[in-house]
């Protein structure tokens, strides 16, 4: 009777955004692809949260997630500087920017803001995701203010749970207009039957850096892995950024 050796997989526990998950699933997949191929079984585990809880996580149990990544480079900095992050690991990913999607067609797409748009009599319904747990909620309400609209429109803006049911909402045609990540505007299947805004400028930027933990218990593994998907240039394209993939 043949003696069979079990296999042991690592383990690699990634922190991110919760908006990330989906670029993160296809990264995460590829990369134990290429491992695999060198002979190793990885697991990519996944410890989303909405994006203002994280550096809070990350400062009061760094050694939760092996990796961990930011819409900001302001956390990955100071939790560095606290000894909760190894700074030499840091690197900037990708970037995102904040969005405007409307159910209703519009005359153009694309950018200048559609802040008259958003001004007129017929947008009675914009969506948001609860500013005090998702960046693009609280970045919308910073635009809004910037813009001098927050005072005018804050009757009409409702507060979602988070970014998903704000899409819902766009694709069943219940809201006006919605502010999403990029990314997230990617989701809108019929692309046609939408108006995409994509915002630039201060606030409405959003850069996807990481660093990892001073406490991984996949040290190499996860710096290898912030290598790898900091060349993966394709898959953060496919799924609406811009990548970066340079060291910060």
């Amino acid at each position: 009777m043949s003696e069979t050796s079990e296999v042991e997989v690592r383990v690699l526990r990634v922190a991110a955004d919760f908006s990330l998950r989906g670029v993160l699933g296809a990264l995460g997949a590829k990369f134990a692809d290429a491992r695999e191929g060198s002979g190793e079984v990885v697991e990519i585990e996944l410890d989303l949260a909405p994006g203002l809880e994280l550096a809070e996580r990350a400062d009061l149990d760094p050694g939760r997630a092996d990796v961990w990544l930011f819409l900001s480079p302001e956390p990955l900095q100071q939790l560095a500087q606290k000894g909760r992050l190894l700074p030499d690991t840091a690197r900037t990913l990708a970037q995102d920017n904040l969005a405007v999607v409307s159910a209703w067609p519009a005359v153009r797409r694309g950018t200048p803001p559609p802040w008259q748009e958003l001004a007129a009599a017929r947008w009675k319904r914009i969506a948001v995701a609860n500013f005090r747990t998702s960046p693009s909620g609280a970045a919308a309400v910073r635009v809004l203010k910037s813009a001098g609209l927050w005072d005018s429109l804050d009757y009409r803006v409702e507060l979602i749970p988070n970014s998903d049911e704000v899409l819902l909402d766009v694709m069943r045609a219940q809201v006006d207009a919605a502010f999403v990540f990029r990314s997230e505007s990617r989701r809108l299947i019929q692309r046609n039957s939408f108006t995409i805004w994509e915002l630039a400028g201060e606030g409405s930027v959003f850069v996807v850096c990481g660093a990892v933990s001073q406490k991984a218990k996949q040290l190499g593994l996860a710096r290898d892995f912030l290598v790898f998907v900091s060349k993966e240039t394709g898959i953060w394209r496919e799924w609406g950024y811009e990548p970066a993939g340079v060291k910060r």
